[in-house]
């Protein structure tokens, strides 16, 4: 058994590395030399592929056990003085110490053995850091429960039935596409391969087909969310504050999109624009759906409002597509057509509006027609009405005339400082002690001017509700009130 030789054999038809391969040997070895002999002092010294060994052997008159013991005339040729009795080091080889038949294949098979389960760790390694991430190889061959097995290359992946799409159907030889799920590790298997888990089903595979098929998407598109009903349907969250997510994601003339479609069988993919506004977010989740507006509610409940012939379209097929919507917003969705507005939602929207803070837009003496419209504009509390005159934001208000904006303006001039007064909210913020003006600006950016404003909110618990304000700063301000202010 010339060691360099098979080093050289091994590094050249294993792909492994010299360094791995010598380490394998010389933990063969040492077992070896263990287990025939009961020798443990061993030491080993490598240069390239070449290894020395080094044993301990007693010098001898006669030799009877050539692995433990020298004659003293080959002893006096490493050490001239030795006398017998002695011990010394001396170079040997496995060539000489396992020159059996039994000893020999032994020490060949453990070699073989370590090699293939190094290979398999590495190979296990490298497929763990693969997971989520897309493979290729050719179909095998098919089990009877219709698990597919695919040649990766280097070793073979597993498609269960679970894990494939009923749109989807691979005969030998087929060349699949599939996202690496899980590496099952042939320790956990006795002795086995790994088991590199495909899946045709993940999410993964949409995004990773999305990076080979939209360049963008390695720089300028992000990825929010996606979410799938395999065989049915792909909702895509994304967004750029640089391109046109969508037509990038689409593709001219569809081509990008509909390159994906095909390699998924024919499912269908929505390409969603993301939004920091919820009903807008919600809007553009129910695609193919036109939605007319969104009434949202504390406890994270939306009512998407739409015409009658667009029920059918947010709905989807078994009402899937507004379960996926729902997935990917965090958001419970309820379609309804406008007739529908009457009884069921204004339980909901009234318990909604009462949950939200400020004055009643009745306390004004608002025409009920008019309310009725500002409603429908997602306006429920004075507040919000102050705002949106603030920002002149009535004008682009579904179903105001200007008359109605005219009313509007003319009560709001009229009413809401006198009721203010009248009920004692008038004490500045600018008087709460031991806040900064830093963070009395990022109040009023809340469009609260007076402190029983901020006492209301932290009454109900909703001072978090405050944007652009710190949760340090939130604490300060609930200290500052609880400490200098008498709260009934």
């Amino acid at each position: 058994m010339d060691l360099s030789l098979a080093i050289k054999e091994l590094v050249k038809t294993k792909g492994l590395s010299q360094e791995l391969i010598i380490s394998v040997i010389i933990d063969t070895l040492k077992e070896a030399y263990l287990k025939f002999y009961g020798i443990d002092d061993i030491k080993f010294k490598t240069e390239n592929e070449k290894i020395d060994i080094y044993l301990n052997k007693n010098v001898v008159e006669n030799v009877v056990t050539p692995v433990k013991e020298i004659s003293l005339k080959e002893a006096k040729k490493f050490k001239k003085n030795v006398k017998v009795g002695e011990e010394i080091e001396v170079i040997t080889s496995p060539e000489k110490d396992f020159n059996n038949p039994k000893s020999l294949q032994w020490v060949i098979d453990n070699i073989l053995r370590k090699i293939k389960e190094a290979e398999k760790d590495i190979i296990g390694a490298e497929y763990k850091s693969k997971i989520n991430k897309l493979v290729s190889g050719k179909v095998i061959k098919k089990d009877s429960k219709g698990s597919i097995f695919v040649d990766l290359g280097d070793t073979l992946g597993y498609l269960p039935v679970e894990e494939q799409s009923p749109l989807e159907h691979y005969e030998v030889d087929d060349v699949l596409k599939a996202i690496v799920k899980d590496v099952l590790s042939f320790s956990k298997r006795k002795g086995k391969d790994n088991r590199i888990v495909l899946s045709r089903t993940s999410p993964y595979l949409i995004k990773e087909l999305l990076k080979l098929n939209v360049p963008e998407i390695q720089d300028t598109i992000e990825i929010k969310k996606i979410v799938r009903e395999v065989g049915y349907k792909t909702k895509i969250l994304v967004y750029s504050d640089s391109v046109d997510p969508l037509s990038a994601c689409v593709g001219p003339q569809g081509v990008r999109i509909t390159s994906i479609i095909k390699e998924i069988g024919g499912e269908k993919i929505d390409i969603v624009r993301y939004s920091d506004d919820p009903k807008e977010l919600i809007k553009n989740a129910l695609v193919p759906a036109k939605v007319n507006r969104v009434i949202l509610t504390d406890d994270r409940e939306a009512f998407a409002i739409v015409e009658k012939d667009q029920v059918a379209y947010a709905f989807g097929k078994q009402r899937k597509n507004v379960v996926l919507a729902a997935k990917l917003t965090g958001w419970k969705i309820n379609v309804k057509v406008e007739s529908e507005i009457g009884e069921e939602i204004e339980k909901v929207g009234a318990a909604a509006i009462d949950n939200i803070i400020g004055t009643s837009l009745k306390e004004l003496g608002l025409a009920d027609n008019i309310i009725e419209k500002l409603n429908e504009n997602n306006i429920y509390i004075v507040e919000q009405l102050v705002d949106a005159v603030n920002n002149n934001d009535l004008i682009s208000m579904k179903g105001l005339t200007e008359e109605d904006i005219e009313d509007i303006k003319k009560i709001i001039s009229e009413k809401v400082e006198i009721e203010l007064e009248e009920e004692g909210e008038g004490i500045p913020i600018e008087n709460l002690p031991d806040i900064s003006n830093e963070i009395i600006d990022k109040i009023k950016n809340n469009n609260i001017q007076h402190i029983e404003d901020l006492i209301k909110l932290m009454e109900v618990g909703k001072l978090n509700t405050l944007k652009g304000i710190s949760v340090s700063e939130l604490e300060l301000i609930e200290k500052v009130i609880r400490e200098n202010v008498e709260i009934e």
